[in-house]
């Protein structure tokens, strides 16, 4: 913890020692070139392109393509406006569900309570006492992952988050496992520390300290590769041209997209056929979150099994004393977390 904080100290001091410096280096590409410095002329030949839309004025800030914040969201069919605490929020139709969203949903979670405190690179974590899917959300309360938490006595698999033979010690629960799955990349789950605050999607826009918006006069910068990542697009580079071209599509949250971000889903495989008003359930042979998609592959839901034997809990989907049964688990109770509306799941 010592370590992190002397980190951010170093990284706020290397900020306010260097802002002046920055703050020349990024208004110099809007002057004449008789003002800029070797190192900034090497740099005023670089292009951006955003889905075949070539983006006017982009820039180079800190060794890293920065394009106009505007220009960004109007390239990639979303929306930019600010909030009475001056931050930004670009929304697509990739928007994380918030709690509120989940709660319509899925009354089962009216009970949920905060279980931690924020935690950088997972959020604040909402649940209940015993076997639960938990919800990490960010500040704004829009969901980040699904986490579930493993007795140790249970045994270890491989798409959990801990190394084998390294459990955690949690209060009230004893030594357990635990397996989160992002619905974002968790570098980009950490509090703003200076720039300005740029939420994409329900994201703040950083990977690093270095890496947020940046005021150029009157207009927002924001780096192109770190957006483009976080909203899952695709970007290359050509080096003749000095051009980076990107793509972006608003096609909601999909299996593929948490394959990328949550490496230990390879041992995952599709579990179930379809299924009316929950669509193909995707899982792993042992404890695990299940994930359910449609059948074009957008993420619908997550859902927990748990063996009866270990008792019932009033967010299960059956009711006391009446467990399902699952083959190749025996009695099971059930958990089930919709993103959307089940009977638009097709």
């Amino acid at each position: 913890m010592r370590f992190r904080w002397f980190l951010f100290l170093c990284a706020v001091l290397f900020v306010v020692v260097n802002s002046a410096t920055a703050g020349a280096t990024a208004h110099s590409h809007g002057t004449a070139p008789a003002t800029q410095s070797k190192a900034q002329a090497e740099f005023a030949g670089h292009k951006a392109v955003i889905n075949g839309q070539a983006i006017p004025h982009a820039l180079v800030h800190k060794n890293r393509l920065y394009v106009p914040a505007e220009a960004f969201a109007t390239a990639i069919g979303a929306t930019m406006t600010t909030d009475e605490a001056g931050v930004y929020w670009i929304k697509t139709g990739k928007d994380l569900p918030t709690v509120a969203q989940l709660k319509e949903l899925n009354p089962a979670l009216a009970g949920y309570q905060t279980l931690s405190p924020y935690i950088p690179g997972m959020g604040i974590h909402l649940g209940m006492p015993g076997p639960a899917l938990i919800l990490p959300v960010s500040y704004e309360g829009t969901l980040n992952a699904v986490e579930i938490l493993v007795p140790a006595a249970g045994g270890w698999f491989p798409w959990f988050d801990q190394p084998e033979n390294q459990p955690m010690e949690m209060e009230g629960a004893g030594l357990v496992y635990s397996q989160h799955i992002y619905l974002t990349q968790p570098e980009g789950l950490v509090a703003e520390n200076g720039g300005v605050p740029v939420v994409l999607d329900g994201r703040y826009l950083s990977s690093g300290y270095d890496l947020k918006g940046h005021m150029v006069g009157e207009t927002l910068y924001i780096p192109l590769r770190t957006a483009v990542d976080l909203l899952g697009g695709s970007i290359t580079w050509d080096q003749a041209s000095l051009t980076a071209s990107a793509t972006v599509v608003a096609s909601g949250i999909t299996y593929d997209w948490l394959e990328q971000i949550n490496p230990a889903m390879a041992k995952y495989q599709a579990i179930s056929e379809f299924v009316p008003n929950m669509g193909i359930h995707h899982g792993a042979p042992g404890p695990h979150v299940t994930v359910m998609t449609d059948s074009a592959g957008k993420v619908v839901g997550f859902e927990l099994v748990a063996p009866a034997a270990s008792g019932w809990a009033p967010w299960f989907d059956q009711p006391e004393n009446q467990p399902m049964e699952l083959e190749g688990l025996g009695q099971v109770y059930t958990q089930h977390i919709y993103l959307v509306d089940p009977a638009s799941i097709q």
